[in-house]
Order: C-alpha cells, then sequence, then structure tokens
C-alpha cells in the first residue's frame, strides 16, 4: 500500500510538472505571493505578475489587486462576500469600468517563460467571473480581453491601452461563476507578453447595470491563466472564440415573454460536456437571436452571422436540458432560422431550427 500510494504521488507529480512545463505562464492561480494579506493586496504581492502601469499606487493610477481569501477564526474567510477562487486561495481582480472616472482601466501583465514561435499556434485560456453581488462587480460590460505583445505594454495613469487584442469580449458579459474563456491565436510574432483588462475607450462600452451599489463599476476577478502551445497541423474551422456559460441575466427579467417553447429536434449525448456551433445558414440578413440553456442565458442578443459561434455546455441530469432559440426580430426572411451543429464525444448532427415571434424553437439534450 505503502509503495502504491508513492507511486501515486510520483504520477501526480509528474503530471504536474509536465502541466507546468506546457503553460508559458508561471504562477498561474496567483497561489505564490509574498504574504499572506487580510484580503486585498497590490500586484506586487503576487510572484511574476505585475501591474501595467508600472507606477507607484496612488488613486491616480490603475491599480489591479491580488485578492486572497484569508480564512477567519470561524472558518470564513475574509472576502466571502465578494468572490471564491476558482481554485487555490488567490484571484487577481481589475477594474474594467468605473461610472464616476472617465475611461478608468486596470490591466495585468506578465513575462511569458519564452517567446512564442512564429508560425505556431496557441491556445490561450483563463477564467473571469465578476464576483457575487456586491460593490466590487454591479455591471456588466464588453470589451474584456487579452493581449499578447513582444515588449511590455505601459500604462501612463489609469488610460485605456489602444494596443488592438488577439482576443475580446464583443457582447455583454455578467457572471457570478467562473466561467473559462478560451481561444486559439497563430503567432505571427514572436509574442513574449501576456497582459489582460479591458481594452475600449469608455465610448465604445456596451454597459448594463445588475445591481444597485454608490460607486457603480465593472470588476473581473481572474484565475488559472494559462498559454500552451498546440498542435499546429489541426486545421479549425473558422469560428469565434469560445465564451463558456457565459451570461447571467437580471434578476425581474421576463424571459421568454410568453412565448411557446417547440422543441423541434432530440440529439442524443455520449459525454457530458456539449459543444455548440451556430451560425446563419442563409444570406445574413440581420437576424438576432438569445440561446437559453437550463434556465439560464448562455448568449444574449447575438446578430448571426457566417461565421460560427461557438459556446460549451455541460449536460445536467436533474435538468430537462432544453436548448432554447429565442428570436429578437425575423431578418428580412422570416422566420429565424439558425444552423446549429452540435458536438458531443464522437457524436456530431447539424440542424436548422426555427423561430417567430410568437414560438420558440427548442432542441433537447438526451443521455
Amino acid at each position: 500500500m505503502k509503495q502504491l500510494a508513492k507511486l501515486s504521488v510520483a504520477l501526480l507529480l509528474i503530471s504536474q510538472n509536465i502541466w507546468a512545463q506546457d503553460n508559458l505562464v508561471l504562477n498561474a492561480s496567483f497561489e505564490e505571493i509574498a504574504q499572506e494579506t487580510r484580503g486585498q493586496a497590490y500586484m506586487e504581492n503576487v510572484a511574476h505578475w505585475y501591474n501595467a502601469n508600472k507606477r507607484q499606487n496612488t488613486p491616480l493610477y490603475g491599480t489591479p489587486d491580488h485578492m486572497y481569501a484569508a480564512k477567519r477564526y470561524n472558518g470564513t474567510t475574509r472576502n466571502d462576500a465578494y468572490f471564491k477562487p476558482f481554485e487555490g486561495k488567490s484571484t487577481a481582480g481589475v477594474i474594467t469600468y468605473m461610472q464616476r472616472v472617465r475611461d478608468y482601466r486596470e490591466y495585468i501583465s506578465i513575462r511569458l517563460t519564452k517567446e512564442m514561435q512564429i508560425g505556431n499556434t496557441y491556445e490561450v485560456s483563463f477564467y473571469i467571473t465578476n464576483g457575487n453581488f456586491t460593490t466590487f462587480g454591479n455591471i456588466g460590460t464588453n470589451g474584456f480581453g487579452a493581449l499578447l505583445t513582444e515588449v511590455p505594454v505601459e500604462q501612463r495613469a489609469y488610460e485605456p491601452l489602444y494596443e488592438k487584442p488577439q482576443f475580446m469580449i464583443d457582447d455583454i458579459f455578467y457572471s457570478t461563476e467562473w466561467q473559462k474563456i478560451t481561444f486559439k491565436v497563430k503567432a505571427d510574432r514572436a509574442y513574449r507578453y501576456l497582459t489582460l483588462g479591458n481594452f475600449l475607450r469608455d465610448y465604445y462600452i456596451k454597459k448594463r447595470y445588475y445591481h444597485y451599489d454608490v460607486d457603480p463599476q465593472s470588476y473581473f476577478y481572474i484565475d488559472n491563466v494559462s498559454v500552451v502551445e498546440i498542435d499546429d497541423e489541426v486545421s479549425y474551422e473558422e469560428e469565434e472564440p469560445i465564451v463558456t456559460q457565459q451570461v447571467a441575466e437580471p434578476e425581474k427579467e421576463e424571459v421568454l415573454e410568453g412565448r411557446n417553447v417547440n422543441v423541434q429536434n432530440r440529439f442524443k449525448i455520449n459525454k457530458w460536456s456539449i459543444t455548440i456551433k451556430v451560425w446563419d445558414r442563409k444570406e445574413v440578413d440581420g437576424d438576432v437571436i438569445s440561446l437559453r440553456y437550463n434556465d439560464r442565458w448562455i448568449l444574449r442578443n447575438y446578430s448571426l452571422r457566417k461565421r460560427k459561434k461557438k459556446i460549451k455546455i455541460n449536460y445536467q441530469p436533474s435538468k430537462d436540458n432544453i436548448l432554447v432559440f429565442f428570436a429578437h426580430n425575423l431578418g428580412e426572411e422570416p422566420p429565424s432560422t439558425a444552423a446549429i451543429m452540435l458536438k458531443s464525444g464522437k457524436e456530431k448532427r447539424y440542424m436548422n431550427i426555427q423561430s417567430d415571434m410568437k414560438y420558440c424553437g427548442a432542441i433537447q439534450l438526451v443521455r
């Protein structure tokens, strides 16, 4: 038994080392810190990561946070009211919009362990959440993104960075749960630095208020960041980056506006994870849809395009697992018709779903 236990530990350490070697991001979960805090500190407390403005921490400059879940004597943590880390005890936190200060932004940056090789393909991923209904996150916005550069970027104060990121969330994002963001990039330069934050000026920000606060702002917690080289011989369809179960909704919203749900297809799955791709199967004519799955919006007010939108969801045994297509308009050629591809393990199906202003087309997932 002791030998088996030693072998298990050895295999675990080997697997962790392999993962760490593959990931070009050191301290991916912000756990290596100078000292445990009472809950909040500057990024200088975190190994390898740094504040993109590289200046003194005063109210005149962007000051991203190291958020630490310090245990209290009763077992709770100081930050229970605000957030729970995706893993471990720490996260990073940045303000991405502030109502009282125009164009206020915060960014965190890190130097990758080695340069990205030109022509090679990399998968970048991280987890984000807006926290738990508090002053740290009561506004949903678009614009959060990831920027890869050859040299360090630098803020002068708290202004938005003007470099164009390789990835940016176009739609309003708001979630009180951790959501994984993943995208692939083929390196066209020898990128060495990664920066995370909101890259839009206030003029281009789309926002939605979810809760009242005396100092309204949008705040993103960040955890478990990775940049990993992948097989560049694999061909990928042109598609938008993955946003996993991204959208939460206002509490008092009327959900389907009284429309009936018409289950038009069923899809049998053999894995718990399901990949969805949705696009306009005809000429792009202005169809705008939302997708709802198990009583949550996973896509809101999306204009169908030829380019495929990719989303990942998980099968939930205790739910009906019905994917509902809600049409906000009918485009130029009614009814609103969306092409959809569902993939679970080796099972893959293409379908067309129709919705109009009286009913919502739907697909039920069965196992």
